[in-house]
């Protein structure tokens, strides 16, 4: 049973409907997934590309821990599973299709930022997925006997009060019925059979989609690779190496020689490496497309398991979710620039310059946006996370009113965009000033290897970071770093710039 493309089109926006009575209650970094019973995307919407590739590989994680019942609600914020970051908690649902009766159809999967959940010692930098915060492999959080109170119990020790716990759990569960409910009547309207041939259409035509606009690269292989500063544990430089090869339909990206996966918090999980490269992938579409599991299936991914790029066992992975996905993202672009060199841009500073400052009970997450690289036909954009990540700086207000810090400056970092005939964004500046002893994690990059420009453009500058304590300024030449902060000391973060495009063209004696 066919559908027209009018057809697959309205199925599209009710899918997209049903999500988004999933995330409507929240706020912040969201995802809502829909997952079939074979554990295969059906759609997925978010704010952030590098969660998209998670609810099926978590799905697939939770059916190794448990077989799961209809009605069961379940939760997990592990890595190791597939998710994201500990700080990113998944609910999931099992439900069955329009008759409520029967075998299971659909997993419902929501996620949540909570960043108490990092809320440990944070007084070193982990080594470990147990030291960056509190963690659940993947376990039935809810069923006809009620809520499972060892978790309950277990995420309290993070600085959640059980009340407001409860209150994220109920509005989870409020959010999960109400998409559950419209997923049924949209089967029940369209019937079972007619809805599995419009999800199978819709994945047919992502990635049909995909293929077509990555046959626009032509066939070869293309190579390129690029370096983490260090891991914030040992000071040796580490490798991601891409190798991108297009021979018709058949699309490879191999990451075969990148560094073995690393002591400190910055290595990523398949899933990340395959949400990055379907980000790379889909910015070559000239509109944009359902995004299920044929859109994953228009490429193949090739990391090898231990690497940075595919960690495992107690890996810890935040900085592999902020930084190494963006070096992830920046190789794909030099092997793009190798294949399309005048429709490549030059890199970007660096997308997330992290810190976590931890003060008793409380964790602020920051993230600054540094400048984006310049291309064939402007500038760069100014203090931006213009790869991966969408997330903004936090705003001052929020700051200053949740945390005992005063921002003393926040602004253009004027002069760190590379030079050249399109010049690269420039960074960010803050300044932070502590009220109350605390502590700092930056777990920021892009100090030693600056973000290169193309075609003559130069490099932008590399970020820094400066400690003030009583009157004396200090650069902070481990980037990657943990330390005691009192009240008064300062912290200024810098952040680089980007990359330039072409050199710059200096004027004729006519224009002068």
């Amino acid at each position: 049973m066919s559908l027209d493309s009018f057809q697959m089109q309205e199925l599209n926006t009710k899918l997209n409907s049903v999500l988004k009575s999933l995330v409507a209650p929240f706020s912040g970094e969201l995802t809502g997934a829909i997952v079939d019973s074979k554990g295969e995307l059906v759609q997925v919407i978010g704010s952030d590309p590098l969660h998209f590739a998670t609810p099926e590989a978590v799905i697939k994680s939770l059916k190794k821990y448990v077989v799961p019942k209809v009605g069961e609600l379940f939760v997990t914020n592990d890595p190791g599973s597939g998710n994201t970051r500990l700080c990113d908690l998944l609910f999931i649902q099992a439900c069955y299709g329009r008759s409520q009766a029967g075998d299971l159809r659909y997993y419902l999967v929501l996620q949540i930022g909570v960043p108490t959940l990092l809320n440990k010692k944070l007084d070193k930098m982990a080594t470990s997925i147990e030291d960056e915060g509190f963690r659940v492999p993947p376990a039935p959080f809810e069923d006809e006997n009620g809520l499972n109170e060892a978790i309950v119990d277990y995420l309290c020790q993070a600085g959640i009060s059980r009340d407001n716990l409860i209150q994220k759990v109920n509005e989870a569960k409020s959010s999960l019925k109400t998409a559950i409910h419209r997923l049924s009547l949209l089967e029940t309207q369209m019937g079972a059979e007619k809805l599995n041939s419009g999800i199978a259409a819709l994945r047919k035509y992502s990635e049909k989609s995909m293929k077509k606009a990555i046959h626009e690269i032509p066939d070869g292989e293309y190579t390129a690779h690029d370096f983490l500063d260090n891991d914030g544990i040992e000071k040796t430089p580490v490798r991601i190496q891409c190798r991108l090869s297009v021979q018709g339909e058949n699309i490879l990206v191999s990451f075969q020689g990148s560094s073995k996966q690393v002591k400190g918090p910055f290595n990523c999980n398949y899933a990340m490496t395959l949400s990055t490269c379907f980000w790379f992938f889909r910015c070559l579409l000239k509109h944009d497309i359902p995004i299920n599991s044929g859109a994953f299936n228009a490429f193949v991914v090739e990391a090898p398991e231990g690497t940075i790029v595919n960690g495992t066992g107690p890996a810890p992975m935040l900085g592999g979710y902020y930084e190494t996905s963006n070096r992830i993202a920046d190789v794909l672009i030099g092997c793009l620039s190798k294949a399309l060199p005048l429709e490549t841009p030059a890199l970007n500073g660096s997308s997330s310059n992290i810190t976590l400052m931890k003060f008793k009970d409380k964790v602020m997450i920051d993230t600054l946006g540094s400048g984006a690289g310049a291309s064939k036909s402007k500038d760069g954009s100014d203090a931006i996370n213009a790869s991966l990540h969408n997330t903004p700086a936090s705003s001052i207000e929020d700051i200053e009113s949740d945390y005992p810090i005063q921002v003393i400056h926040s602004g253009i970092r004027d002069g760190s965009g590379g030079e050249g005939r399109h010049k690269g964004g420039d960074g960010l500046s803050r300044g932070y000033k502590f009220l109350e002893p605390g502590f700092v994690m930056m777990l920021s990059d892009r100090r030693d290897y600056k973000p290169h420009g193309i075609f003559g453009g130069s490099a932008g500058l590399s970020g820094e970071n400066i400690l003030n304590r009583s009157g004396e300024k200090k650069k902070l030449h481990n980037e990657k770093n943990v330390f005691a902060v009192k009240p008064n000391d300062t912290l200024v973060i810098n952040t680089p710039g980007g990359g330039a495009w072409g050199k710059v063209v200096e004027p004729s004696k006519e224009e002068t």
